[in-house]
């Protein structure tokens, strides 16, 4: 019987088969207990007898406890011990021998020869069984902690609303069943298949340029849409995330799919919506200028006309009236023509307001200076720097309404809320770009307050204006700052 003892307390490490057998108890229960525990009655004296050196004679000892007869005989027992080296260690053999409590003879030097090489093997025997038992355990630890995290992983995977598949050299080796949804195929039917083959046509290239980037340490996007294919051809939309990882010793893309379809089917018709709201904006632009155009000829052709009439009849009526009848005050009727002409001017005014004619007849550089000069004859205080450097030929007709709408606007919010007394604007043709530039000098304002009440309806005219330049194919930008005036700037690409 074989036990590895502590040196110290005598407490079992482990012990043989045999040992386990002899007292009846499992390894564990034996390691529970010191050999004091094992042996209540034994002499503590006899115990120091087998420590403190290395290699010592047989001791032959009363073994009371387990050890004892049933006839009621004391057993003895040949003790051996061996210091195990490095470490706090006695390896003790027991022996069952009979006789009395004297020690038996000591042993020839071959004897004790042979009893040390066997002590000193069966040490090693033992540590090397304590350490692979050690590591007996942890590999078990370890194989339960990878099931474990195996199983967590599975059930991660396979409940993930993401489609999750791994490609080694471009062909699946897993999908979960959120993938196989994704394409309409089964599992089994995705095993092997080339990944190209749920990509659309149009988007393979690029997907085939991003694993081979991967593949080469080059950089590549992480994240990207593109187009797949369902096993029913249908196309849907994907948003893809790939990286590389080690696949059973080979390098392979671990792919997830989002499936976006809905998504990008909403933006779709959203673009749509915007699309048409443009188009039904620019129509009633257009039909708000034809609008004006027709207000403005009856004005000018119709009540215009008219009242022009009037003042003519009604000169010449005083005038028959005076060489007739000399003595006649004609005074309260040539009174009614100034007022006459007024309203002849009013109604003018009205109509160029509305759609000046000379926009159709002239053209917009025409068009400019002549409300430039109308509105210094009105402000003459104010100071106006212009520079018109433009083709009239390469303006779009509809173009130019929508330019002189603009300098209309911005000059009479400048002259209403800024405080400005100079102000320039620019109209330049340069690279096949128009560009129309309005600043001022005045007090400026917070852009995000502004923008905040354009938002509501209100702001200075400043979303219709907005939406005017937009809605004719051109950009909208506007920069100001309190105390630092205001800059509006509207661009459009010439064909």
């Amino acid at each position: 019987m074989i036990l590895l003892l502590d040196r110290a307390t005598a407490q079992v490490l482990d012990a043989d088969s045999e040992a386990l057998a002899w007292y009846g108890l499992t390894l564990e229960e034996l390691t529970a207990r010191s050999l004091f525990d094992l042996h209540p009655g034994m002499d503590l004296t006899a115990l120091d007898r087998l420590s403190g050196t290395r290699m010592r004679h047989r001791i032959r000892l009363r073994l009371p406890g387990p050890a004892a007869s049933t006839a009621g005989r004391p057993v003895y027992g040949n003790f051996h011990s061996l210091e195990v080296i490095g470490s706090p260690r006695i390896l003790a053999v027991i022996e069952e021998a009979p006789g009395g409590p004297e020690p038996v003879g000591a042993p020839s030097n071959e004897q004790q020869g042979l009893e040390q090489r066997v002590l000193e093997r069966t040490a090693e025997l033992l540590e090397a069984n304590q350490q692979l038992r050690r590591e007996i355990a942890q590999r078990r630890e370890a194989e339960q902690a990878r099931r474990l995290s195996e199983a967590k992983y599975g059930s991660l995977v396979e409940n993930s609303l993401m489609g999750i598949h791994i490609n080694v050299q471009g062909r699946i080796v897993f999908a979960n069943q959120r993938f196989a949804e994704i394409h309409g195929y089964s599992r089994a039917e995705l095993i092997g298949m080339e990944i190209h083959q749920l990509v659309h046509p149009d988007d393979r290239e690029m997907l085939l340029g991003f694993m081979a980037c991967r593949f080469q340490g080059l950089k590549a996007p992480r994240e990207y849409e593109a187009r797949g294919l369902t096993k029913d051809g249908r196309t849907i939309w994907l948003m893809r995330n790939a990286t590389v990882i080690d696949y059973q010793g080979e390098a392979a893309i671990l792919g997830n799919s989002l499936d976006i379809s809905p998504r990008k089917s909403m933006e779709q018709s959203l673009r749509e919506s915007e699309r048409q709201l443009q188009a039904l904006s620019a129509q009633l632009l257009d039909a708000q200028e034809q609008e004006r155009e027709r207000i403005a000829h009856e004005l000018h052709d119709g009540i215009g006309q008219y009242l022009t009439a009037i003042k003519f009849r009604l000169e010449g009526a005083c005038e028959r009236i005076r060489r007739s009848t000399p003595a006649v005050d004609l005074t309260p009727l040539r009174g009614i023509v100034p007022v006459i002409q007024q309203a002849v001017e009013e109604v003018r005014r009205i109509s160029m307001d509305l759609r000046p004619s000379i926009l159709s007849d002239l053209g917009i550089k025409a068009t400019l200076d002549w409300y430039f000069r109308e509105l210094l004859a009105v402000h003459p205080d104010f100071t106006l720097e212009r520079e018109i450097d433009v083709v009239e030929s390469q303006i779009p007709e509809p173009l130019k309404v929508v330019i002189y709408r603009l300098v209309q606007e911005g000059l009479h919010n400048i002259l209403k809320h800024s405080g400005a007394d100079r102000v320039t604007v620019r109209l330049t043709h340069e690279d096949k770009r128009l560009r129309l530039v309005i600043e001022d000098n005045g007090k400026g304002f917070q852009l995000a307050a502004v923008e905040s009440l354009a938002q509501g309806g209100k702001g200075f005219g400043l979303a219709g204006m907005r939406k005017r330049a937009e809605l004719s194919g051109g950009e909208f930008l506007l920069e100001s700052q309190p105390a630092c005036g205001t800059r509006l700037e509207a661009g459009w690409q010439l064909r």
